[in-house]
This record gives C-alpha cells, structure tokens and sequence, in this order.
C-alpha cells in the first residue's frame, strides 16, 4: 500500500501557473529596476496583408478562414498569384491513447471531436498567444446550445520575419582566403494564421503558416496538464515522476488533416518518388570501393517514380526503411521543363500506429493506419472522424468508417483528397509540470512546390540582397543592392494597455 504525502503548509502547489519564487530571469539591471521585456518585431512599412472579413490577402496569398464545428481551424480556396493550390486545408480528429495502472490511464482513448475540438475557442492573449502586432478575428461556436456563442478575437493573424534566410549563398573561389565573388540572400517572411483551442486538459495551438516561395507549413503544438495519477509500484512503467508521489500517462497523439489540393485544376494524381539504391558499373567505378566482393561498381541512390492507379496503391503507412515523396500531380499541366506540375506532402512529425487493426478502441481512428492516404473526393466523403467517434469504436453501425473510402477506385486524372496523419509519442517527465511546452512537442507538416515552378518562387521578391564586389582587389569595397526596400528606421512601439481587449476575460474582472 502507497503511503502519500500531503502538501506541507505555504508550500507552491506543483500544478500552479504563477511564476516559482527566487531571483528569476531576466535579472532587474539594478536594485529598484523593472524587468527587461523581451524584443519585439514591428512593421515599419505597414502591414503587407488585408482582411476582408474572412478572406486574407498576402504578398500573392489569397484564402478564406473558418472554423469546422467539430474540428476546428479551416482554410478555404488558399491561392498564389492567382492560382488555387489548395480547396480545403481542415483538421479533422485529435486522438490520445494512454498507458498506466489505474482505470482512468488505462482505458482512455480520446477522439477530441467528440469533447469541442473546433467549438473551444477563445480570445487568445497579445504577447503570449500571439504577437502584439497581430490582427484578430471572432469565431462562433454553435454546438449544444439554443444560440451561437461569439469567441471574439479567437484567430489571429500576423507577418512574421523567421529570422532565416528564405534562401542565400555566398560564393567564393575554393581554397583562396578572402576571394569573395558574390552574396545573395532574401529574409524569410510569413504569415501565420492561428487559433487554440483547449479540450480539457490540452491545448491544441494550430498553425498555417504560408511563405513567399509558395510553402505552406501546418502544424499544431500541445501544450496542457498531463493526465496524472499516483507514481510509485507498478506506475513507474508508464511515467516517471512529476511530483511528490505523483505521475502521469504514457501517451500518444495522432492528428488527422484534410488536404484537399487542386493542381492547376481538379483532374489530379498521386505520384510517389521512392528513393532507392542501385549498382552502376561507371568508366570511374573503382574494384571494391562499394565494399568487399562488389567489384568495380557504384553504390548510389536513385528515384523511381510510379503513378499509383488505386486508392490502396496510393496510401502508405510510415515505412523507415522505404523512404518515399508522395506529390500531387496534373499530368496533363507541365512547366517549362517538360515535368508534371505538383505539390509535395512532406510530414515532419511521422508516427506508427502501435495498437492492431483488430483492436476496438482504434477502429474508429482508422485513419491513424496511414501516413497520407488519397482517396477519390466525394460529397458523402467530406470528413475522416465524427463526433460520435468516441461512442461507436467498432461498433456497427458506425457513423463512420473511413476504410470505406479506400475502395479501390483509380486514383489517376482524378479530384482527389489527402487524409495527411501526424503524431508522436509523449513520455511525462519531471518538466512536465506545471504544463507541458510545445517545444519538441508540435506536430507539422509541408506542402511544398514539386516542379510546379519553373524556378524559386521567391525569385520576384524586391527584399533581395545582393552583395557583390566593386573590383576583384583585396581593398575593393562591396556594392550592396537591396532594390529600393528601405534598411534602416526608426520605431516607438505602440502603448498595450491590456493583453486583451474584450469578451470572456472581462467577466471575470
């Protein structure tokens, strides 16, 4: 039997969100000194993005913002310089699994659609939340009341410089210290659009964030309470320790994405580059370089392209030791090159589904098998989860089974969607408490330009820095060519009297 402590009397409770006693950081300069505040961007030429109610306007972006009831943040008809690239960008399903020795850790299995994942928005906090030079938009929730309930400035949007070069290099003759030839660079700038929701006990921070080469980066980062429980015995399998006697649950999160992309128009196909290794006999090939016995042969990488024809051709699980790059194509749209124009899925944060297909609880997630699976649109295929997911897992009839969409229909010169699955796996450790940070813990994925360029998509951008030198002398003095974007100004931040401006924070006060 576990004996446990209780709190001693004036002792900081481990969950409080107040900042810990001591000296802190940063220092006070001097004895009677505030704080330094931390930097802060500013845009010296005005906002480069206009809203129009919904729809956003950015640097050759054009798309429309909504929330989905029941899964949140959604962008609608997302296009560069006047070109749809993407229908429908949506999050679909947040699942959580867990692991522990108590009833609570043990059975859970979440599918946050059914617990509010796109009706728990709230009005997010300037310099936390979001940058104090955001923009703000009110979302509506309708969903078990008689009437819409307003989260005002719930989503907000801003221009952001990365502090990464969009692209640069520097060249010089190799092996001549100081032959400087050229310089040449752009500043990474985005805008971000965001919104949090928290369900219970997590915080769900969504991000689209689309770049001025045509990128556009999705991801979400966790933030939250871990599910806790008493450590000690056999718990310490599943945490380690986050307080005195207590702990919390292995876990792992799985996130589902619709991405509806349209290649210069509806009539799509997948195409799936695999990276693979072959022997090549080469005039330059040298007897056993490649390894003992292999004689005078290269061992080198090379892509072998395949055009899926079905649905189950096209949907891959994670596979480390098949390396694939899954693209949407328009066979019949070829840029300059005589290459299919697509875009590429690229998912940073891969996870496996560790629990069997047999398995209840996960049958009605079984989305979670796939990495990106393609599937032929259709109108009565609009979602991959449902808000009854939780009630009905393998049970039927079930309100949906997203296997039935993979059915075996052709997949080539088709409308298609991609079902985009990211997750990880969490261990609780000691610094998960108070909350957890979505440092190392954001779930992301790219969609990124595959051929549908005839170059680099930023080559227009008038923010280039060209360097390069007057003369090719050791004292030459190198020109620098900016095309007419100012470098130098002068900024009085504007006064932030509170951290928000209305709504559900006020009722409190």
């Amino acid at each position: 039997m576990l004996q446990l402590r209780f709190p001693q009397p004036g002792e900081p409770s481990y969950s409080s969100l107040r900042r810990a006693p001591g000296e802190g950081r940063p220092q006070p300069r001097s004895a009677n000194a505030a704080p330094q505040a931390g930097p802060r961007q500013y845009e010296p030429s005005g906002k480069r993005y206009t809203i129009d109610r919904n729809a956003i306007s950015y640097m050759g972006w054009t798309f429309q913002v909504g929330i989905r009831p029941s899964g949140g943040l959604r962008l609608w008809d997302i296009q560069f310089n006047g070109e749809r690239i993407v229908y429908e960008l949506a999050l679909q399903e947040a699942m959580m699994s867990t692991g522990g020795n108590t009833p609570s850790q043990s059975m859970i299995q979440n599918y946050d659609t059914s617990n509010g994942l796109g009706t728990n928005y709230h009005e997010l906090v300037q310099g936390v939340d979001c940058p104090f030079h955001s923009s703000y938009l009110d979302t509506v929730a309708y969903m078990d009341r008689d009437a819409p309930l307003d989260h005002p400035q719930s989503v907000c949007i801003w221009e952001q410089e990365t502090g990464d070069p969009l692209r640069r290099h520097y060249t010089q003759e190799f092996g001549a210290k100081g032959s400087f030839i050229q310089y040449g660079g752009v500043a990474d700038h985005a805008l971000i659009v965001r919104g949090i929701t928290t369900v219970y006990n997590t915080d769900y921070i969504t991000d689209v964030v689309l770049h001025l080469n045509g990128a556009i980066k999705v991801q979400v980062g966790l933030s939250g309470y871990m599910l806790a429980a008493v450590w000690g015995g056999g718990s310490t399998n599943y945490s380690y320790p986050l307080y005195y006697d207590m702990g919390a649950a292995v876990q792992d999160h799985f996130l589902n994405w619709k991405v509806d992309l349209d290649i210069k128009g509806t009539q799509n196909s997948l195409r799936q580059d695999f990276i693979e290794l072959e022997q090549q006999s080469f005039p330059w090939s040298v007897n056993g370089s490649d390894g003992p016995g292999n004689g005078a042969v290269t061992l080198q990488k090379r892509i072998r392209s395949v055009l899926p024809q079905t649905e189950q051709e096209a949907s891959l699980a994670y596979n480390p030791s098949r390396p694939v790059v899954a693209s949407v194509v328009n066979e019949r749209s070829q840029n300059k090159w005589g290459i299919a124009q697509g875009y590429r899925i690229q998912v940073d944060s891969v996870i496996s589904q560790l629990y069997p297909d047999s398995w209840l609880s996960t049958q009605s997630g079984t989305w979670s098998r796939y990495q990106i699976a393609t599937t032929v649109r259709r109108e009565n295929e609009t979602a991959s989860s449902s808000i009854y997911a939780a009630a009905h897992p393998g049970v039927p009839p079930q309100p949906l089974n997203f296997s039935s969409y993979i059915n075996g229909e052709s997949v080539r010169n088709q409308d298609l969607v991609n079902w985009v699955t990211v997750g990880a796996f969490d261990v609780p450790t000691s610094e998960s408490a108070p909350v957890t940070s979505p440092n190392g813990r954001t779930l992301s994925f790219w969609l990124l330009p595959y051929n549908y360029f005839d170059q680099d998509a930023a080559s227009d951008l008038y923010g280039m820095v060209i360097m390069s030198p007057t003369n090719y002398t050791r004292r030459a003095v190198p020109r620098y060519e900016t095309y007419g974007v100012p470098t130098e100004f002068s900024c009085v931040p504007p006064t932030i009297k509170a951290p928000f401006n209305k709504t559900e924070f006020e009722a409190y006060l």
